[in-house]
């Protein structure tokens, strides 16, 4: 038997309880290494590798942390097999296979956290009884996408005029999110790692449709944009469920292919691009278009990167596989500015998370918490809100707005 103390009281901890292989499973599922534990957790990473191989057995205390930070219950750790893998409504493909291969622990968090909050939001819709009837025509891939962008665009009410009212990309991106979660659909705002993921998307059975875009997207508000239509294609092809970073796995390349030309021609078309080259003498095949140039004709549109370099290899104008070289490009550049400039970092936590999780979803909590179908834990801990906060919180909802 090994005696530990917690809470300042014995606790006899049988030895042969502790499943190492499953220590091992659950460390192993968020891409950590010993000494990244060690990091996160303040345990040795000898010690937890004595504890994988079986040399010593860890305290309760030691467990609670480990599932913390492992993102899994306690009781993963008494079983000989538990679920490494995120649920089968969700997968990988969208990833290039180097990506999912090496998704970074933070990625796997943010991941982990989307799918938590879209149960969450799945059980309360649920308990509250409010019915489910999202308004996503179903497309195919064979589809004219000219003609069904040409019908969303009506859907939503966008036109030329209502682009020329906005002064600002973020005006941009609030217009096509208030149309999208007019449709049905809830838009959730995590940081992610602007290399690794772009955005998801999750429609299960007999619950709500939700989005997951990037917050700390380095073009901001375009790329955040790009992000929410790219999922809303995934949502009429009725294939969501999906990760993605925009260029995928080989399995789902022509999926990806058809957000990401349904997404750029959504925030312009190929002929309204066409006309403002030919003004600005810019419309010419070029092997290589520098930033500059693109940064130019983004800006006046105002969209992201992915959206002209996109558009100008559907003209012909680039060669075939521009988008990927200059989308790989951006990635890495990316990496060195993912927290310059985050937008805000000054706003107080009610705030943030009222961004993060919009709305029709903070709504949704906040009214469940007032006619008691969620209880106080519950909400704090989706929330990440301290209990005395929540009232905070409820009070906010109901004079914020976009």
């Amino acid at each position: 038997m090994t005696t530990v103390e917690l809470n300042s009281s014995k606790y006899q901890a049988p030895d042969g309880w502790i499943s190492p292989h499953s220590l091992y499973l659950c460390r192993t599922r968020m891409n950590l290494t010993p000494p990244q534990v060690e990091e996160l957790t303040g345990i040795s990473a000898e010690l937890i590798s004595k504890w994988e191989q079986s040399k010593e057995t860890p305290s309760l205390e030691q467990l609670e942390i480990l599932a913390k930070h492992y993102r899994c219950p306690v009781g993963y750790f008494f079983i000989t097999q538990p679920p490494t893998q995120f649920p089968e409504t969700i997968n990988f493909r969208g990833l290039t296979r180097e990506r999912f291969e090496n998704l970074s622990y933070k990625s796997r968090l943010k991941i982990d956290e989307f799918i938590t909050l879209a149960d969450t939001l799945t059980d309360i819709v649920r308990e509250s009884n409010i019915s489910i009837s999202p308004e996503i025509p179903i497309r195919n891939l064979d589809d004219d996408i000219g003609d069904i962008v040409k019908k969303e665009r009506e859907a939503f009410g966008f036109s030329d005029k209502v682009r020329e009212k906005w002064l600002t990309p973020i005006e941009a991106f609030y217009f096509w999110k208030n149309a999208i979660e007019k449709r049905g659909v809830y838009v959730i705002s995590l940081s992610l790692v602007v290399n690794e993921v772009r955005g998801a998307s999750r429609w299960e059975k007999e619950s709500p449709p939700v989005i997951l875009v990037n917050k700390s997207d380095s073009e901001s508000a375009t790329g955040r944009t790009f992000t929410l239509l790219h999922e809303w294609a995934h949502l009429m092809l009725r294939q969501p469920g999906v990760i993605c970073d925009f260029i995928g796995d080989k399995e789902l390349v022509n999926v990806e292919w058809f957000a990401n030309k349904f997404a750029a021609e959504m925030m312009v078309l190929n002929s309204e691009l066409r006309d403002y080259l030919k003004t600005k003498g810019l419309f010419e095949y070029k092997a290589r278009w520098g930033d500059n140039d693109i940064n130019v004709i983004k800006n006046h549109f105002k969209v992201s990167k992915d959206v002209i370099a996109i558009a100008l290899e559907n003209l012909h104008l680039a060669p075939s596989g521009f988008y990927k070289i200059k989308r790989e490009q951006w990635d890495k550049r990316k990496a060195f500015f993912r927290n310059i400039g985050r937008p805000g970092h000054n706003k107080t936590k009610v705030a943030r998370r009222f961004e993060e999780l919009g709305k029709p979803f903070s709504s949704l909590l906040a009214n469940a918490y007032i006619n008691g179908n969620v209880s106080i834990n519950r909400l704090s801990k989706t929330l990440d809100i301290k209990v005395e906060r929540l009232n905070d919180f409820v009070n906010y909802v109901k004079v914020a707005d976009y």
